[in-house]
């Protein structure tokens, strides 16, 4: 009879171990989270490029995914997907993915237009990276400089 408590016991512990797992694939490190976009600058001058109606956007890492969320309402947003790497200072976000249904590039593989990116491949230089910020700066093909400063929402 001892044993089955004991081993009842270990069971009730190991289970709350297994569903207290929040992090699939696990912590990432530095970028692991949620950022929310807190403003843009072109060439110095703030832009405002959230589509019309969108609250604001967010761009989460986990793993080698990273999704791009324009919010409208509680029940009401859009989503972009994108892999990523990060090699010194410099993240670069792939959207030349695509599944079956969805070439690449297009629907929720296409860069989201509030960060103003015009090409399937973009590669940013990280400026700032803390436990409460995230900033960035790419230059794009007609020489604008894009400055990029989110903050962590978890």
């Amino acid at each position: 009879m001892k044993v089955k408590g004991i081993t009842g016991v270990i069971a009730i512990i190991l289970c709350f171990f297994i569903a207290s797992c929040t992090q699939n694939n696990g912590n990432i490190g530095k970028y692991f989270g949620s950022w929310v976009l807190r403003s843009v600058t072109v060439n110095g001058s703030e832009q405002s490029l959230l589509p019309e109606g969108a609250k604001y956007g967010t761009m989460s890492f986990q793993g080698s995914v990273v999704r791009f969320l324009t919010v409208y309402s509680s029940d009401r947003a859009s989503e972009n997907y994108a892999t990523w790497t990060e090699a010194d200072n410099e993240i670069h976000f792939d959207f030349n993915n695509s599944n079956h249904e969805t070439p690449a590039g297009t629907s929720i593989y296409a860069p989201p237009v509030w960060l103003g990116f015009g090409t399937l491949n973009v590669s940013v230089k990280v400026t700032r990276l803390d436990n409460s910020h995230l900033d960035f700066e790419r230059t794009d093909a007609e020489g604008h400089l894009w400055k990029y400063a989110f903050e962590r929402t978890w």
